[in-house]
């Protein structure tokens, strides 16, 4: 993925498979596909920074991209949702991989039960597949689809489901 970014920069021909070639002289991506690639861009430049630093941190070996993968911070992830909503992507989950999952801008369909117990009352999320996917709790997977949803919610959300602790 990095190559095929640094040849974007350098307005290269690139060569995909024997049948095409994207040549930015005659190819446009659309408007939604340029954000996110500006995104990918930025990333690009850190790794780039870091790799060419002669400071203490240019040790640490973790590389952002690694070949079609690409590690995500919290924030890029969100900023990444929002570019990508109403698409479709793969992605590696738990060691888990997944084709073709689509990408939703909605509120989390949470169901919860509530229950006593001798002491107290308890509330629990029914929906035992939802998954968190970083630790800000904006994008969430369930039902093999990727759900982010707005920051209004959060607020309100946040605490309770530290509070939930969600269990895998």
């Amino acid at each position: 993925m990095k190559k095929f970014l640094l040849a974007l920069l350098d307005r290269e021909i690139i060569q995909f498979g024997k049948n095409f070639s994207y040549d930015p002289s005659l190819h446009k991506f659309n408007e939604c596909d340029e954000k996110i690639i500006e995104m990918l861009l930025e990333i690009v430049e850190i790794e780039e920074e870091h790799e060419n630093s002669s400071s203490f941190y240019r040790t640490y070996d973790k590389r952002i991209f690694d070949g079609k993968k690409l590690l995500f911070t919290d924030k890029l992830l969100y900023r990444f949702f929002k570019l990508a909503k109403e698409r479709n992507i793969d992605a590696a989950i738990d060691g888990e991989e997944y084709t073709n999952v689509k990408i939703l801008e909605r509120e989390l369909p949470l169901k919860f039960k509530i229950g006593m117990n001798k002491e107290s009352i308890e509330l629990s999320e029914e929906n035992k597949d939802l998954k968190p996917i970083g630790g800000f709790k904006r994008v969430f997977f369930i039902m093999e689809v990727f759900i982010y949803h707005l920051k209004t919610k959060l607020k309100y959300m946040s605490q309770f489901l530290i509070y939930l602790k969600i269990k895998k």
